[in-house]
């Protein structure tokens, strides 16, 4: 069974290390990550989901499992009512393996799929620029940036989100 749980900033290698042994191993996570090139030579990682994370194992159906993590150090809360969205959790980690690279990091194209005029570029040459998508095909994006027409390639490494 598929749980989402939010967990304290910086605390995630100390929670994920006490689930482990809580469920003795018996629990998988699910973290989907982006890199991020912050210069030619620097990159970063990046959780899209924030500080939630994504927890699947057998032991959750059970109540007093249930309970005790709730309480766990790291923990801040568990989100409730996952019992009736166990599809749509699951869809949505499915989405999200059909973009990983070999790395385990979600590609750009990832991002193509949500709609939206306005958008803000999070990494890459024009970082924390607003730009507007004038048109956009299997291949690449036409944008309007600061009144000029640029063309960008879908398998470039820019990272951007809908505002």
């Amino acid at each position: 069974m598929w749980i989402v749980v939010r967990y304290k900033k910086n605390q995630l290698d100390f929670l994920k290390g006490n689930l482990l042994k809580f469920f003795d191993h018996d629990i998988e996570f699910f973290c989907p990550k982006v890199k991020i090139k912050n210069s030619k030579v620097k990159c970063s990682e990046k959780n899209i989901l924030g500080d939630y994370l994504i927890i699947f194992s057998k032991k959750i159906k059970n109540k007093l499992f249930l309970n005790n993590l709730k309480f766990m150090k790291g923990m801040k809360r568990v989100l409730e009512n996952f019992n009736c969205h166990q599809k749509q959790i699951s869809d949505f980690i499915q989405h999200c393996k059909n973009f990983q690279n070999r790395d385990g990091f979600l590609e750009p194209d990832f991002f193509c799929e949500i709609f939206s005029k306005k958008k803000l570029f999070t990494s890459g040459l024009f970082a924390n620029k607003f730009f507007d998508i004038i048109f956009q095909n299997n291949k690449y994006f036409k944008i309007l940036i600061d009144g000029k027409t640029i063309t960008i390639p879908k398998s470039s490494s820019y990272f951007f989100n809908t505002i």
